[in-house]
């Protein structure tokens, strides 16, 4: 007994040295940039900041100072956000990401919430003036504006709760230059690109648009890249896919996931944490271009708890409007502006909360199908041409393989969308994804004259999709999306011009006056 007493006092105290030395170091770094307008006083934006030596205190006591959330609920809520930023030409303070992370200590599990930049939602300042519904990516202009307690990062995170039923214990915002330099600081990052694709409406610097690719493949992303992939929202794939779209939201929230992942991966390694040139760059940047309302002590206690956690452990959930989403499309009625709206009805939440909630409740349960690859034929069953193609789009995105996306042979408008499934049943997962998805009633068997048709097909389905009118709304709502893209971009493309004519107009009346 006293042997083990002495082997557990020798490993406690190997653990102790190695943890003061650890706060020591950092605490030295603390102390360097501590100052007026030091990094660390510029990241935290909080009041009544917890003094140093306590922080310290709070983490030589292991496990006994908890993080908000962690003990009551079981579950950290981080609200991500990223902006333009200084010189961004579609808003500085506009939200440009809004993303919730939230964390399960007890299984080391995360869950990422992306929330669509149109969602509307009802906006009060601290005054009691109520601002109306406004898409929620202006909470964070809106908080700057009228100087919101806590700024627009709070105003955010209290909009979001009203929409999830989530309490955001923390935030953290980035603005895109502090993104682009994070990540060249690290040294690039390394991401897998699943399909390969273009964009040619990704904004450039001058209000304009540029054309950005991507191959299949891993691929070695700067600062720039990254930030590109992140964004992108026009994307079509070039791998035989006939134009399937890359712009979706589900598909743009999985590319972020990827981002993050891939970044965290390359903080965590030697080369970052061994490299105090790369620590101290990433100190200066952060200061610069990141906001928080995490002490040190948060930070470097989330930290630890983030290194353990698996990329295939995360489930990842997207708030839209496509086929199955919680959220439908309008336009708004004052400023003529598309919006997203609760499929229940403005300021109605219930069904967001729920999902919210129970992400990590056992019946929650993947929203891909990576292990279980099915392949679909889809058939428009409505006279609203181009529905089967952009459904098509939707659930390419979330990796089902299509086969074909065409009219069906007898169009009777049928109310609702019906699956056929020529697996059996040995495809479960898929199947329910595509039920959620669609909204759609599965067939109990497969009439003679759909079974011979789809053997005369050279195509060999799982799952055979007929379209109903419960779909048609995603259509019109996609098309008055692009006819919105679409002005805005001939009205980027007139500014372009203007400014070229009128900078060849000085131009030429400089040579004009060097030849006097």
């Amino acid at each position: 007994m006293e042997e083990k007493r002495k082997i557990f006092s020798v490993k406690k105290t190997a653990l102790l040295v190695v943890g003061l030395l650890v706060v020591a170091g950092f605490a030295f770094s603390y102390r360097v940039i501590l100052g007026s307008d030091s990094t660390i006083n510029t990241i935290i934006q909080k009041e009544n900041k917890t003094p140093l030596y306590k922080q310290v205190g709070y983490l030589l006591q292991n496990d006994e100072k908890k993080l908000s959330g962690e003990n009551e609920e079981d579950r950290i809520n981080v609200l991500l956000m990223g902006m333009g930023g200084e010189g961004h030409a579609g808003g500085i303070y506009l939200a440009d990401t809004i993303m919730i992370a939230s964390f399960q200590p007890s299984t080391k599990k995360v869950a990422l919430i992306s929330i669509p930049r149109d969602m509307v939602v009802d906006i009060k300042l601290a005054d009691g003036t109520d601002l109306g519904y406004r898409k929620i990516n202006n909470a964070n202009a809106y908080g700057i504006q009228y100087k919101y307690p806590g700024g627009g990062e709070t105003l955010t995170a209290e909009a979001l709760q009203k929409v999830t039923g989530l309490q955001m214990h923390y935030f953290l915002r980035v603005d895109f230059e502090g993104f682009r330099k994070i990540i060249d600081d690290l040294g690039g990052i390394t991401v897998d690109v699943e399909r390969s694709f273009v964009d040619y409406q990704y904004p450039d610097y001058n209000f304009g648009y540029q054309t950005i690719k991507f191959e299949k493949g891993k691929q070695d992303f700067n600062g720039e890249k990254a930030l590109q992939f992140a964004r992108s929202r026009k994307g079509v794939t070039t791998e035989g896919s006939g134009g399937i779209s890359e712009g979706s939201d589900f598909a743009r929230s999985k590319r972020q996931q990827k981002i993050i992942f891939a970044a965290k991966q390359k903080f965590f390694s030697l080369g970052t944490l061994l490299n105090p040139v790369k620590i101290n760059s990433i100190l200066n940047d952060l200061g610069d271009h990141v906001s928080t309302n995490m002490e040190i002590w948060e930070m470097i206690r989330f930290t630890d708890m983030a290194k353990e956690v698996d990329s295939g452990s995360v489930v990842n959930k997207v708030i839209d409007n496509g086929p199955g989403g919680l959220l439908h499309s309008e336009i708004a009625s004052e400023t003529g502006a598309y919006v997203l709206v609760p499929n229940a009805g403005l300021g109605k939440y219930a069904e967001i909360q729920a999902v919210a909630k129970n992400i990590f409740s056992e019946e929650i349960e993947p929203t891909t199908i990576e292990h279980e690859a099915a392949t679909l034929a889809i058939k428009n069953g409505t006279k609203e041409t181009g529905l089967a193609k952009l459904i098509a789009t939707e659930l390419e995105s979330i990796e089902f393989t299509i086969a074909s996306a065409e009219n069906a042979l007898t169009q009777t408008g049928n109310e609702k969308t019906v699956i056929y499934d020529f697996t059996d049943g040995n495809k479960p997962q898929a199947l329910r994804i595509l039920k959620e998805q669609l909204s759609a009633n599965v067939a109990a068997g497969i009439p003679v004259n759909i079974r011979n048709e789809q053997k005369q097909s050279e195509d060999t389905v799982d799952f055979l999709v007929i379209i109903g009118n419960d779909n048609t709304s995603a259509l019109r709502a996609a098309r008055k999306k692009a006819e919105e893209d679409a002005e805005a971009a001939e009205a980027a493309a007139e500014t372009e011009a203007a400014a070229e004519s009128q900078k060849a107009t000085q131009d030429a009346a400089s040579v004009e006056k060097t030849a006097d």
